[in-house]
Formats: C-alpha cells, structure tokens, sequence
C-alpha cells in the first residue's frame, strides 16, 4: 500500500525496498547494521558512526559520509516525529566513512533512534531529485500502484525479478486477486480469508504471525462528555477486547494464539515490553458504576444514558477500511458500549484527515500503530501521548489524537528518555502505567498479520515486521531468463522513419541499403559487451530496451536528398580504421571457432576458424543479397504491371518522409 505523504514517505521507502538506513531491526526483532558497520559513544558525548564500506547509492555513486550527514540532519529539520526522541541533530561527517553525532536531547538509544522509520538514507541529485541505496528503485508510479526495478548498484541484483506493487481498496479486494491469480503476495488479508485461501483448491498458502502492531482507541478528551476520566474508564472497561480478538481470527486458530493477542498496554505481549503485563480488564458492572458516578444515570425506557434530562450524546465512532480488523472491530464496539446505554454511530474515512486546527474531528478514533517499529518504547508513547499545542494538523501523521494534556505523562515520559538498561524497562512500565490510569486512549488487541503469498513463485517468503519490510533484499529468487535480468535485451528500432513508433518503419527493414559494417559492430557490441557494457553508444539497428532510445530520421536530416546514401566504409581496410574494435572481435571469434574445430597446427586452427566465421558471416550476408534481389524483382514486377505510368525512383528525401 502507498500513501507518499510527507509524514510517512521514511515508511514506505523502506516497506516498498527504495531506503534503507544506518540500522534496521533484524526478522529476529533484533537491531542490527544495515548502511553502518559500527556506533560507539565519545566522552564528550558525541556518537561516532562509522559506515560500511563499498555501498552504492541507485546512481552509481558511493555512499559517503558527507550525503548520509546531509540527509538526516534536512529530515530531522523538518520532520516533528525525527525530532522526538533527540531534538535537534547536529550531524557532521568527520571523512568518507564516518560520522559525528550530537543531540539537543541527550539519548542513550543512538543506535534505535537511527533505525527508526523517518532516518533513510538518500543523497540530493544535481536535477533536485533523490537516490537512495535500497535494492530495488521506483521504475514508474501512479496513483494505485508503483513498478520497482532492481538496483544495478546493489549486490545480487541480477537474481532480483521486477514487482508491481498494487493498491487495492480493502482487505477482501487483495484476498479475492491472491485467489482469481492476479497478484502473488497480498498483505492487510482479513482473518475471515485465511481459511478460505488456505483450503481452497489454489496455490495459495496465508502465513500468520503476531505483528508490533497495537490496535488502539484514543478519545477526543476536548470533547465535555470525554472531559471525565471516569467516562474515558467506563468506556474502556466496557470494551470487550476477548470478543474483539476472536472477531478478528481465522476460523480453527487455536484459542491459546488468540488470547496472546489480548492487549496487555502499549506493546505485544510476545515484546519484553509487554510481556510482564496482565491483560487489560473487560468489566460492565464496573463501567456501569462509574457512569453512575459521572452523572450519566441509564434510562430504563429508552436504554440511553441521560444526564441533567439530556442523553448521553452519540459517539462518532471513526475508523478506516485499509485495515480489515478494524472494520471488523467497529460493530462490536458499538454494541459493547450499546449495552451500557453509551448510543455510537460508526463511519469510515479513510482520508487520514482526523485532527483539524482546533482539535480532533471524532469521538472515538480506531488506530493501528506499530508501536515498536525500532524496538524501543519511547518514540510511540512519546509522539502519541506526550503534551501537544497546538494540535498537530495533517493527514496520516502520526500524533498526540486524543489531544490530551497531562503533566505527570510528560514527566513520565522525560524519565523514560534518558533511562538506561534496567531502569529503562522501569521507566516504560511507568508511562505505560501512567497513560492507562489516565486513559488518553484504551488498548484493544495486538495485530495477528496475515500475508498471502503463491506457493510456486514466493513460497520460500517469510514475513516479520507486519508491512515494514515487505519488499527485501531477500526476496525470493527471479525465475526470469538470464538476459532479462542481467538487462541484454535489445530490439530493432535503433533507427526509425520520421512516423516513429508504434507504427513506424524500422530501419532494419526498410532501409534503402543494405550495411553490413553497421550490423556487425552492432552485433560485436551487444555480443561482447567492453566492461559488461550492456547499453552502448552508438549503436544502428539495435536498440538498448531498458535505456536506449530512438533514433528518429526525417527528411530534414539528409544534408542532400537529391544525392545517394553515404557509404560508411567504401573498403575494409577503412571499416578497420573506423571499427577498431570489430576486427578484434572477429579475431576473437575465429580463435574461439578454432578451439571447437579441433586440435592441430596453430596455423592451419587459425586460418579454418577465420574460414569457418568468414563462411557463417558471408553466409549472412548472401541471404541478405538474395532477399534484396528477390523484393527488388518483386518490386519492379509490381510496378511494371500497374496501370498508371512508370514512375522514376523516390528520391531519398521521398523515401524518408
């Protein structure tokens, strides 16, 4: 899925192949080196970076330190969320291959920070583009789908297969193009299509797996009735987040997986952040008592809570369709407030656009969020729960949607930004702690990610990271033929007439002379490529077809049209003086035709297999002369036979046009 919009384009760079950065977290949920060898932290407090050596950018060029340094620091000028956990960077490359690093907030989490979603690496071209260092690059884009390329500068891109990436409206619509045969991996699969991919006749097979991600509701605590955390309480409790965790599974998943996926707070409880926490409590009676509390008295008679003589009034409960247990999540949620006499209407809105200038545009916001996209807590509880004024407007952005202002959640959290080892995981179960008694926002299930891929081509495909690394460096062998991949393909229209393409003449096939030199130095480039040179200059008939272009011949490109075609070498030794490297070639060939001839005197190997390539290329060239004579008998046969006079020959220029 593709949502290029400034506060998550760091995502899906990295989701789609295109970006990489400093560190990565590892299919084991580990952190780990992708464009950095090494980080080590100074006395003086800065962090030494140190890259690995010999890693390209998509252009050809090296990855220095310079652009690297120059990349962070513009993204984290401009970007809230890169500021979050460090303030201000100053970033400064001490050489090629390393740099400086220092904050405005001190961290003890370099190496996490500098793997968090927003830090891709790029370097700014001279045209005012990017490049970046991922193994594949953007071919084309559109408004519901992207074509990735391999990147010819990155390791093993030879084995890489091109992949279009799809957008698709909803979970259902990907779960019925992975069965009609349309698609070979399909990602955000609803748990309702597992089983029926799974167990239907196709060569599908779904692999599921427990994601970082969290299923959220923040409140809109600028609303009155949300101003009492009571109400904000009785809302949670009344959630019944077992029933939303067996909606939300496949048919037969076993009731030990499902329960694991019961929200305990912030963070998966498979995560050392999460793992030590109970579930979160479900409790109508509870809920009911601290209704009753807040004022909000049930009406017996029409089911509706009312306070003063005014019902409670109806919550706009918002999600969005892209997730599939979020849709799944909304009807049941309105029927568990329902119960406690709290009336919800639900929509969709899948513009992303939640918080306007003086505050939130919902009730009720359903979210999913990987909450650990970096593998440490402070970033997401920091960016969504930490004071905000004024609101952060914006689509999609990650941000503070409850709008809620609470001093001893700050504290929390700045205790949380400098804490080290021990005290780190302390401090996280604090601000956990302190979010929930306060509840902001209630946490509902941790995601079970479903990823559908066709046995045959992806079979060997294992999914981590829910949609983060989807497209990988490890991606599944290319099945394509060799010159595909390696990109020698070519085609014959090098040269074309003034029409041009699609329908116009190519001058392998309509050219008024034949040109055998300009064949053969064709042939010997795109044969015996200098340097693995697979797109040479100044080719004729050929055309190289991922980067060469057409050479398009009008009327006007003959300096004399009354005059006949240059010949562009009269002799051979003259095709020698302007082809050097043909005649190597040649030799080249006839040494390689002596070794298949067979042993014997050097001499005589030699001159057979000048004799045998001489025969094979004057063969060539002989049935190019007899298929010249035969269309030209045919040509004047045709014409003698027509009704209207002779006509003279076109000229040049006539024939061009």
């Amino acid at each position: 899925r593709v949502r290029l919009v400034f506060d998550s384009t760091g995502w899906s760079l990295v989701s789609h192949g295109v970006g990489e950065k400093l560190f990565t977290v590892g299919p084991e949920g580990k952190l780990v080196p992708e464009l950095a060898q090494s980080i080590s932290k100074e006395a003086g407090g800065a962090w030494i970076v140190t890259l690995t050596a010999g890693r390209h950018f998509s252009d050809g060029t090296l990855m220095r330190a310079a652009e690297v340094a120059a990349a962070l620091r513009r993204t984290n000028q401009l970007l809230p969320a890169a500021q979050s956990d460090v303030g201000t960077m100053t970033i400064e490359a001490l050489d090629d291959a390393r740099l400086s690093i220092t904050t405005s907030i001190e961290t003890p989490i370099m190496k996490s920070v500098l793997a968090q979603w927003w830090a891709v690496v790029y370097k700014n071209t001279t045209s005012g583009g990017r490049v970046f260092t991922g193994p594949y690059v953007v071919g084309s884009l559109g408004e519901e789908f992207v074509y990735l390329l391999p990147n010819k500068h990155y390791p093993g891109a030879s084995e890489r297969t091109p992949i279009h990436v799809s957008e698709y409206e909803s979970g259902e619509e990907v779960a019925r193009a992975l069965r009609d045969g349309d698609v070979q991996m399909g990602f955000d699969l609803p748990g309702s299509s597992v089983a029926q991919l799974n167990w239907a006749a196709s060569p599908v097979t779904v692999k599921s797996f427990l994601a970082h991600y969290q299923y959220m509701a923040f409140f809109n605590t600028r609303r009155d009735h949300f101003a009492d955390v009571r109400v904000r309480k009785a809302l949670a409790l009344g959630i019944d987040r077992p029933a939303l965790a067996r909606a939300a599974a496949p048919a037969g998943m076993a009731e030990s997986v499902v329960s694991t996926s019961v929200a305990t707070g912030a963070f998966a409880s498979t995560t050392s952040w999460g793992a030590e926490r109970d579930p979160l409590p479900t409790d109508t009676d509870q809920a009911a008592t601290l209704l009753d509390e807040a004022g909000w008295l049930l009406n017996n008679a029409t089911g509706i809570r009312e306070k003063g003589g005014a019902p409670f009034p109806t919550i706009d409960l918002v999600y969005y369709n892209f997730r599939p247990d979020l849709v799944t999540f909304a009807p049941h949620i309105r029927d568990h407030l329902g119960k406690l006499g709290i009336p919800v209407a639900i929509r969709a809105d899948d513009t992303g656009n939640y918080m306007a200038a003086d505050g939130p545009t919902f009730d009720i916001l359903l979210w999913a969020q990987n909450t650990l996209p970096a593998n440490d807590p402070h970033w997401f509880l920091d960016t969504f729960f930490r004071t905000q004024e004024p609101p952060v407007a914006g689509n999609w952005g990650q941000k503070n949607f409850a709008a809620y202002s609470s001093s001893k959640i700050d504290a929390a959290l700045d205790t949380l930004a400098t804490a080290e080892g021990a005290a780190r995981t302390t401090a996280a179960t604090a601000a956990q702690d302190a979010i929930i008694d306060e509840y902001p926002a209630t946490f509902l299930t941790s995601m079970n990610y479903h990823v559908g891929v066709e046995v045959a081509r992806m079979g060997t495909y294992q999914p981590y990271g829910a949609d983060y690394y989807i497209v990988r460096k490890d991606m599944p062998q290319s099945d394509w033929p060799t010159a595909f991949r390696e990109g020698r393909v070519y085609t014959l229209d090098g040269t074309m007439d003034a029409n041009g393409p699609p329908k116009g003449g190519t001058d392998w096939y309509e050219s008024r002379v034949a040109e055998p030199d300009a064949f053969l130095t064709d042939l010997v480039d795109v044969l015996h490529p200098i340097a693995s040179n697979y797109a040479p200059e100044g080719l004729h008939f050929l055309r190289h077809v991922p980067t060469g272009s057409i050479t398009s011949v009008t009327p006007s490109s003959c300096a004399n049209p009354s005059g006949s075609r240059p010949v562009r070498s009269p002799t051979c030794s003259e095709l020698a003086a302007a082809n050097p490297s043909l005649v190597d070639e040649l030799a080249a060939v006839a040494f390689a035709a002596s070794a298949v001839l067979g042993s014997g005197d050097d001499d005589d190997d030699k001159d057979t297999g000048l004799i045998a390539a001489t025969a094979v290329l004057g063969g060539l060239f002989g049935l190019a002369l007899v298929a010249a004579a035969v269309t030209y008998y045919w040509m004047k046969k045709k014409a003698a036979s027509a009704e209207e006079p002779k006509k003279d020959y076109p000229t040049v220029e006539e024939t061009v046009a």
